[in-house]
């Protein structure tokens, strides 16, 4: 369970690029419908496998495994608000 909750956690804000000149993660997947992630065990799955190396990933997938572990390093620093709420939301 906290696997999942760690990886939850990760889909919030993992889904944000790293942009370094600017420290901070990117508004690009600000709008994701987390929610529907959560629900949606398929989809959910897809972001636990992509981010765990068993499974190909999406653009996003890539995005979210490329700063994931910097976000949890950092204790998500970079993130703005919204990126803050969704993993708030996710925890």
């Amino acid at each position: 369970m906290k696997v999942l909750l760690l990886l939850a956690f990760a889909a919030v804000c993992g889904l944000a690029s790293c942009r370094p000149q600017e420290e901070k993660y990117t508004t690009k997947y600000d709008n994701v419908d987390l929610d529907a992630i959560l629900k949606n065990d398929r989809l959910l799955r897809n972001y636990i496998d992509c981010v765990m190396g068993k499974k190909s990933c999406t653009k996003d997938g890539e995005e979210l495994k490329r700063v994931l572990p910097d976000a949890i390093k950092t204790g998500c620093s970079k993130c703005n608000e919204t990126q803050r709420n969704g993993a708030k939301k996710v925890a």
